[in-house]
């Protein structure tokens, strides 16, 4: 059982909420791995942030790094073979292209992205950094995940 399934299977007593243990999980990505606790200073889940400006339509945690930008998180809890796509991501893109929002993280349950919006995350400005199962897995073992993987992971054709 890989770190993620361990995570999706013991993290919340209802495993029919995948999507809450990895919002849950996002919100601790600070303390989760020493690359993350490099780049973010504090994670909040989208209702509690300060600076919240609706009810959640598409982002779910909104990080500040130490640097003091803002970062929106969306969580994504799918099958390992599911290939993220376009569809997947506008709302999140729409709601996040506010001012004040200085970069974008997807964090997924899978490594699958498609090829246009692989290229949409990285076209965007600011652009999505994609944070997905590769590297949930090794933070979630200790791994050391090489700095810049996150924003290259692979597209899918």
């Amino acid at each position: 059982m890989t770190p993620t399934e361990t995570l999706l299977a013991t993290h919340d007593p209802e495993p029919v909420f995948p999507l809450l243990q990895v919002k849950r999980f996002v919100v601790t990505l600070p303390r989760a791995h020493p690359l993350m606790a490099s780049a973010l200073a504090d994670v909040w889940s989208w209702a509690v942030w300060p600076g919240t400006w609706a009810p959640d339509c598409g982002i779910d945690a909104v990080a500040h790094t130490h640097d003091a930008r803002t970062i929106s998180i969306q969580a994504k809890a799918y099958a390992p073979c599911h290939c993220i796509t376009n569809t997947d991501l506008y709302t999140f893109v729409s709601e996040s292209a506010r001012p004040g929002v200085d970069g974008r993280m997807v964090v997924a349950t899978t490594d699958h992205l498609a090829t246009n919006p692989a290229r949409l995350c990285a076209d965007l400005n600011p652009p999505v950094t994609r944070f997905l199962r590769l590297h949930l897995d090794r933070a979630l073992d200790g791994s050391s995940i090489p700095a810049g993987s996150a924003r290259h992971a692979p597209a899918r054709r």
